[in-house]
Protein backbone atom coordinates (compact mmCIF):
# COMPACT_ATOMS: atom_id res chain seq x y z
CA UNK A 1 0.00 0.00 0.00
CA UNK A 2 2.57 2.58 0.93
CA UNK A 3 4.83 1.45 -2.46
CA UNK A 4 1.38 2.48 -4.37
CA UNK A 5 0.96 5.64 -2.39
CA UNK A 6 5.14 6.75 -3.15
CA UNK A 7 4.22 5.56 -6.89
CA UNK A 8 1.24 7.82 -7.23
CA UNK A 9 2.74 10.85 -5.28
CA UNK A 10 6.10 10.57 -7.51
CA UNK A 11 3.44 10.98 -10.92
CA UNK A 12 1.80 13.69 -9.08
CA UNK A 13 5.12 15.27 -8.74
CA UNK A 14 6.00 15.04 -12.53
CA UNK A 15 2.44 16.14 -13.42
CA UNK A 16 2.94 19.04 -10.92
CA UNK A 17 6.27 20.06 -12.75
CA UNK A 18 5.06 19.38 -16.23
CA UNK A 19 2.15 22.22 -15.69
CA UNK A 20 4.78 24.83 -14.37
CA UNK A 21 7.43 23.87 -17.48
CA UNK A 22 9.83 23.01 -14.96
CA UNK A 23 10.92 19.31 -15.66
CA UNK A 24 13.02 19.62 -18.77
CA UNK A 25 15.29 22.25 -17.06
CA UNK A 26 17.39 20.68 -14.13
CA UNK A 27 18.33 21.56 -11.20
CA UNK A 28 21.17 24.31 -11.70
CA UNK A 29 21.22 26.17 -8.17
CA UNK A 30 18.70 28.68 -7.25
CA UNK A 31 14.82 28.23 -7.31
CA UNK A 32 12.22 30.17 -5.39
CA UNK A 33 8.40 29.38 -5.05
CA UNK A 34 5.96 31.51 -4.45
CA UNK A 35 2.63 30.43 -2.38
CA UNK A 36 0.16 30.97 -0.27
CA UNK A 37 -0.73 34.15 -2.11
CA UNK A 38 -4.09 35.82 -0.95
CA UNK A 39 -5.73 39.06 -1.69
CA UNK A 40 -5.80 40.63 1.31
CA UNK A 41 -7.83 43.88 0.22
CA UNK A 42 -9.08 45.39 -2.86
CA UNK A 43 -9.73 48.69 -3.86
CA UNK A 44 -10.59 50.65 -7.84
CA UNK A 45 -7.04 50.72 -8.24
CA UNK A 46 -5.27 48.32 -6.27
CA UNK A 47 -5.03 44.42 -5.05
CA UNK A 48 -2.90 44.09 -1.58
CA UNK A 49 -1.29 40.73 -1.77
CA UNK A 50 0.02 38.76 0.97
CA UNK A 51 2.45 35.55 -0.04
CA UNK A 52 5.04 33.15 1.04
CA UNK A 53 7.95 32.81 -0.68
CA UNK A 54 10.06 29.75 -0.36
CA UNK A 55 14.38 29.36 -1.20
CA UNK A 56 14.00 25.82 -2.60
CA UNK A 57 17.74 25.69 -4.13
CA UNK A 58 20.85 25.02 -2.68
CA UNK A 59 22.04 28.60 -2.70
CA UNK A 60 21.41 31.91 -1.13
CA UNK A 61 19.14 34.56 -3.06
CA UNK A 62 19.02 38.04 -1.96
CA UNK A 63 16.13 40.26 -3.67
CA UNK A 64 16.85 43.69 -4.40
CA UNK A 65 16.06 46.16 -7.28
CA UNK A 66 17.76 44.73 -9.85
CA UNK A 67 18.09 41.03 -9.26
CA UNK A 68 19.58 39.03 -12.43
CA UNK A 69 17.05 36.72 -12.87
CA UNK A 70 19.02 34.62 -15.69
CA UNK A 71 19.91 31.72 -13.70
CA UNK A 72 16.71 31.55 -11.10
CA UNK A 73 14.05 29.31 -11.46
CA UNK A 74 10.80 30.35 -10.29
CA UNK A 75 7.44 28.41 -10.27
CA UNK A 76 3.93 29.63 -8.49
CA UNK A 77 1.79 27.25 -6.27
CA UNK A 78 -1.86 26.57 -6.85
CA UNK A 79 -2.81 29.76 -4.96
CA UNK A 80 -1.75 32.03 -8.36
CA UNK A 81 -4.61 30.03 -10.49
CA UNK A 82 -7.99 32.12 -10.47
CA UNK A 83 -7.81 35.26 -9.84
CA UNK A 84 -4.09 36.36 -9.56
CA UNK A 85 -3.29 34.31 -13.03
CA UNK A 86 -2.15 37.45 -14.67
CA UNK A 87 -0.58 39.58 -11.49
CA UNK A 88 2.45 36.45 -11.89
CA UNK A 89 4.87 39.01 -13.28
CA UNK A 90 3.06 42.30 -11.93
CA UNK A 91 3.40 40.22 -8.48
CA UNK A 92 6.84 39.16 -8.64
CA UNK A 93 8.25 42.43 -9.99
CA UNK A 94 6.66 44.63 -7.07
CA UNK A 95 8.20 41.67 -4.86
CA UNK A 96 11.84 41.96 -6.21
CA UNK A 97 11.42 45.35 -6.19
CA UNK A 98 10.41 46.44 -2.61
CA UNK A 99 12.56 43.81 -0.80
CA UNK A 100 16.47 44.15 -0.12
CA UNK A 101 16.20 40.56 1.82
CA UNK A 102 18.65 37.92 2.03
CA UNK A 103 16.95 34.10 1.73
CA UNK A 104 18.87 31.48 2.83
CA UNK A 105 19.03 28.28 0.96
CA UNK A 106 15.74 26.04 2.48
CA UNK A 107 14.11 29.21 4.16
CA UNK A 108 10.40 30.42 4.53
CA UNK A 109 9.85 33.66 4.01
CA UNK A 110 7.11 36.19 4.50
CA UNK A 111 7.09 39.81 3.24
CA UNK A 112 5.02 42.10 4.45
CA UNK A 113 1.76 42.53 2.24
CA UNK A 114 2.27 44.70 -0.46
CA UNK A 115 0.18 46.60 -3.35
CA UNK A 116 -0.16 45.96 -7.10
CA UNK A 117 -1.99 47.96 -9.60
CA UNK A 118 -5.14 46.61 -10.84
CA UNK A 119 -5.27 45.23 -14.64
CA UNK A 120 -7.72 47.31 -17.10
CA UNK A 121 -8.34 47.03 -20.49
CA UNK A 122 -5.69 48.44 -21.45
CA UNK A 123 -3.58 45.94 -19.94
CA UNK A 124 -5.33 43.37 -21.41
CA UNK A 125 -5.09 44.38 -25.29
CA UNK A 126 -1.66 45.75 -24.36
CA UNK A 127 0.89 43.27 -24.46
CA UNK A 128 3.69 43.85 -21.78
CA UNK A 129 7.13 42.29 -22.22
CA UNK A 130 7.73 39.42 -19.47
CA UNK A 131 10.96 39.25 -17.33
CA UNK A 132 11.83 36.85 -19.03
CA UNK A 133 11.38 38.39 -22.77
CA UNK A 134 13.61 41.67 -21.34
CA UNK A 135 16.28 39.18 -19.51
CA UNK A 136 16.42 37.50 -23.04
CA UNK A 137 16.85 41.04 -24.76
CA UNK A 138 19.89 42.21 -22.48
CA UNK A 139 21.42 38.37 -23.19
CA UNK A 140 21.26 38.87 -27.25
CA UNK A 141 22.11 42.68 -27.15
CA UNK A 142 25.68 41.71 -24.93
CA UNK A 143 26.22 38.45 -27.46
CA UNK A 144 25.46 40.32 -30.46
CA UNK A 145 28.52 43.00 -29.75
CA UNK A 146 30.47 39.71 -29.21
CA UNK A 147 29.21 37.98 -32.36
CA UNK A 148 29.97 40.83 -34.40
CA UNK A 149 33.65 41.50 -33.11
CA UNK A 150 34.23 38.16 -33.73
CA UNK A 151 32.65 37.91 -36.85
CA UNK A 152 35.35 41.46 -37.66
CA UNK A 153 37.92 39.58 -36.21
CA UNK A 154 37.58 36.56 -38.50
CA UNK A 155 36.99 38.89 -41.56
CA UNK A 156 40.25 40.03 -41.32
CA UNK A 157 42.41 37.22 -40.97
CA UNK A 158 40.25 34.47 -43.17
CA UNK A 159 40.61 33.78 -46.70
CA UNK A 160 38.70 35.63 -49.71
CA UNK A 161 37.28 32.82 -50.94
CA UNK A 162 36.00 30.65 -47.52
CA UNK A 163 33.52 28.14 -47.54
CA UNK A 164 33.38 28.18 -43.84
CA UNK A 165 29.90 27.99 -42.55
CA UNK A 166 28.08 30.61 -41.00
CA UNK A 167 28.10 31.21 -37.28
CA UNK A 168 25.30 29.90 -35.25
CA UNK A 169 24.20 31.89 -32.30
CA UNK A 170 23.61 29.09 -29.21
CA UNK A 171 20.46 27.90 -28.29
CA UNK A 172 19.88 27.90 -24.41
CA UNK A 173 16.59 26.77 -22.76
CA UNK A 174 14.50 29.27 -21.28
CA UNK A 175 12.95 28.69 -17.70
CA UNK A 176 9.30 30.71 -17.41
CA UNK A 177 11.21 34.16 -16.17
CA UNK A 178 14.44 33.78 -16.92
CA UNK A 179 17.45 32.19 -19.62
CA UNK A 180 19.38 29.11 -18.43
CA UNK A 181 22.63 27.29 -19.39
CA UNK A 182 22.06 23.74 -20.95
CA UNK A 183 22.81 21.85 -17.22
CA UNK A 184 25.27 19.00 -17.31
CA UNK A 185 24.11 14.95 -16.59
CA UNK A 186 26.37 15.24 -12.96
CA UNK A 187 23.83 18.31 -12.26
CA UNK A 188 21.48 15.78 -10.83
CA UNK A 189 21.21 15.80 -6.94
CA UNK A 190 18.90 13.76 -4.87
CA UNK A 191 15.58 14.90 -2.48
CA UNK A 192 14.95 13.18 1.30
CA UNK A 193 11.60 13.28 2.59
CA UNK A 194 10.40 11.90 5.62
CA UNK A 195 7.09 10.62 5.20
CA UNK A 196 4.52 7.72 6.61
CA UNK A 197 5.33 9.30 10.25
CA UNK A 198 3.53 7.54 13.12
CA UNK A 199 3.69 6.87 16.54
CA UNK A 200 3.58 3.22 17.16
CA UNK A 201 3.99 2.78 20.20
CA UNK A 202 3.94 5.07 23.26
CA UNK A 203 4.28 4.51 28.03
CA UNK A 204 4.14 6.87 30.44
CA UNK A 205 7.46 8.90 29.56
CA UNK A 206 8.05 8.58 26.21
CA UNK A 207 6.52 7.67 22.67
CA UNK A 208 8.18 5.64 19.64
CA UNK A 209 8.32 7.27 16.22
CA UNK A 210 8.36 5.17 12.96
CA UNK A 211 8.43 6.25 9.49
CA UNK A 212 10.01 6.11 5.94
CA UNK A 213 13.14 7.99 4.67
CA UNK A 214 12.20 7.99 0.92
CA UNK A 215 14.60 9.68 -2.01
CA UNK A 216 12.49 11.55 -4.74
CA UNK A 217 15.51 13.17 -6.55
CA UNK A 218 16.87 11.54 -9.35
CA UNK A 219 20.40 11.59 -8.12
CA UNK A 220 21.54 8.61 -5.49
CA UNK A 221 21.68 9.49 -1.77
CA UNK A 222 24.53 7.71 0.16
CA UNK A 223 25.24 7.27 3.28
CA UNK A 224 28.22 6.70 4.89
CA UNK A 225 29.25 6.69 8.82
CA UNK A 226 32.91 7.17 8.00
CA UNK A 227 31.94 10.38 5.93
CA UNK A 228 32.91 13.44 7.91
CA UNK A 229 30.17 15.36 6.17
CA UNK A 230 28.08 12.91 7.38
CA UNK A 231 28.89 13.49 11.38
CA UNK A 232 26.04 15.61 11.98
CA UNK A 233 23.22 14.09 9.69
CA UNK A 234 20.26 13.53 12.16
CA UNK A 235 16.68 14.18 12.67
CA UNK A 236 15.80 16.64 15.22
CA UNK A 237 12.25 16.44 17.15
CA UNK A 238 10.29 19.00 18.04
CA UNK A 239 6.98 19.96 20.16
CA UNK A 240 4.84 22.67 18.86
CA UNK A 241 1.39 23.57 19.28
CA UNK A 242 0.76 23.93 15.53
CA UNK A 243 1.71 21.34 12.53
CA UNK A 244 4.45 23.98 11.37
CA UNK A 245 7.95 24.21 12.56
CA UNK A 246 8.44 27.62 14.15
CA UNK A 247 10.22 29.69 16.94
CA UNK A 248 7.88 28.56 19.37
CA UNK A 249 8.89 25.14 19.15
CA UNK A 250 10.10 22.90 22.00
CA UNK A 251 13.38 20.84 20.96
CA UNK A 252 12.87 17.33 22.26
CA UNK A 253 16.03 15.40 20.81
CA UNK A 254 16.94 14.05 17.74
CA UNK A 255 19.62 11.21 16.79
CA UNK A 256 22.16 10.34 14.07
CA UNK A 257 21.30 8.67 10.96
CA UNK A 258 22.88 5.20 11.76
CA UNK A 259 21.10 5.01 15.23
CA UNK A 260 17.37 5.58 13.28
CA UNK A 261 17.97 3.38 10.46
CA UNK A 262 20.61 0.88 11.84
CA UNK A 263 23.02 0.99 9.48
CA UNK A 264 26.36 2.58 9.27
CA UNK A 265 26.17 2.36 5.47
CA UNK A 266 23.52 2.58 2.89
CA UNK A 267 22.75 3.92 -0.80
CA UNK A 268 18.72 5.26 -1.86
CA UNK A 269 18.18 4.93 -5.33
CA UNK A 270 15.48 7.33 -6.96
CA UNK A 271 12.08 6.21 -5.49
CA UNK A 272 13.59 3.93 -2.80
CA UNK A 273 13.40 4.10 1.04
CA UNK A 274 14.39 2.89 4.35
CA UNK A 275 12.47 2.67 7.24
CA UNK A 276 13.34 4.29 10.61
CA UNK A 277 12.66 4.20 14.66
CA UNK A 278 12.88 7.31 16.99
CA UNK A 279 12.50 7.58 20.75
CA UNK A 280 11.07 10.75 22.34
CA UNK A 281 10.75 11.99 25.47
CA UNK A 282 7.50 13.03 26.89
CA UNK A 283 9.03 15.26 29.43
CA UNK A 284 8.47 18.84 27.73
CA UNK A 285 5.35 17.90 26.03
CA UNK A 286 1.77 19.75 27.70
CA UNK A 287 -1.94 19.99 25.79
CA UNK A 288 -1.10 22.83 24.12
CA UNK A 289 1.78 21.45 22.29
CA UNK A 290 0.49 17.83 20.84
CA UNK A 291 2.27 18.26 17.52
CA UNK A 292 5.20 16.15 17.14
CA UNK A 293 7.72 17.44 14.48
CA UNK A 294 10.68 16.02 12.49
CA UNK A 295 13.46 17.93 10.97
CA UNK A 296 15.67 15.93 8.47
CA UNK A 297 19.01 17.17 8.14
CA UNK A 298 18.64 20.56 10.31
CA UNK A 299 22.07 20.61 10.34
CA UNK A 300 22.57 21.18 6.19
CA UNK A 301 25.10 18.49 6.40
CA UNK A 302 24.15 17.58 2.89
CA UNK A 303 22.95 19.33 0.44
CA UNK A 304 19.20 18.37 -1.47
CA UNK A 305 17.68 19.77 -4.48
CA UNK A 306 14.76 20.94 -2.31
CA UNK A 307 15.04 21.28 1.63
CA UNK A 308 11.59 23.14 2.07
CA UNK A 309 10.07 19.58 2.29
CA UNK A 310 12.53 18.38 5.40
CA UNK A 311 9.54 18.34 7.77
CA UNK A 312 7.27 16.29 8.82
CA UNK A 313 4.33 16.20 11.81
CA UNK A 314 1.90 13.93 13.29
CA UNK A 315 -0.19 14.46 16.60
CA UNK A 316 0.18 12.88 19.65
CA UNK A 317 -3.25 12.28 21.20
CA UNK A 318 -2.05 10.58 24.37
CA UNK A 319 -2.72 7.41 25.88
Amino acid sequence: MKLNYAFWLVIFLFLTQVGYGQWATEYIGKRIHLSSAKVVSESKKNLKISLVLSNTGRQDIRLYDGLNLETVIVTFGESFEGQLTPYKERILKKLIASNNTLIRAGQLFTPRSFKVRRLTKEDTTKVEPTIAEVEKKKYLKVHEIVEEKNVNNNEKNKPKKSTQPKHEKEVKTMSPIGQLPKPEASSKCFDLVVEDLEVVRSSKRNIYLEFNLINYGEGTFKFDRKNDRHDNLSIKAFFASIPRLTRGALIVGGEHFDDIFDEKKFELAFGEKISGTMKVSLEKMTKFTPVVILELDPFSAVSECDKVNNVSTVLWKGN
